[in-house]
């Protein structure tokens, strides 16, 4: 139920049509992309510190 009011709230904001298969497609997309930036991102400090 969630997601369909989000859903619309979103639909409402873009300039063009998406289904809600392809609104979740991209969040899941977004998601993950975020999460392997975040990994990355503390490797690359524990790495500093470990050279440090």
């Amino acid at each position: 139920m969630a997601m369909n009011a989000f859903f619309d709230f979103i639909k409402n904001s873009l300039h063009f049509d998406v289904t809600m298969t392809q609104l979740k497609d991209k969040i899941s997309r977004l998601r993950k992309k975020f999460e392997n930036h975040m990994k990355g991102k503390k490797r690359r400090k524990q790495g500093l510190q470990q050279t440090a």
